[in-house]
């Protein structure tokens, strides 16, 4: 058995059609979260002479929150709230 604690930061560059959004370019966004955790264990089924057999399983849970959004076409940066929803640039400087 096994088990991990930590905190996550995720990035996906993708195109933005793919999250509906009107435009043929790239796009990046940004997730963090302050704390993550997994369990799981392995196990050996078969032991041969020159071959191991086995099973892993994993269980991972994280509640990430979207903080950021670039379009890599024009330069565009969203910052969001802990909504997920776009914070003014105001909102962004008084944090």
């Amino acid at each position: 058995m096994f088990g991990t604690l930590g905190a996550l930061r995720l990035t996906i560059t993708t195109a933005e059609d793919s999250w509906f959004i009107l435009g043929d370019s790239e796009g990046r966004y940004d997730w963090e979260t302050t704390f993550s955790w997994s369990a799981g264990a392995r196990a050996t089924l078969f032991t041969g002479k020159h071959i191991t057999i086995g099973v892993k399983g994993q269980y991972f849970q994280t509640d990430p929150e979207l903080t950021s959004y670039m379009s890599v076409f024009d330069g565009r940066y969203n910052y969001f709230n802990r909504h997920n929803v776009i914070a003014p640039l105001k909102e962004m400087e008084d944090a």
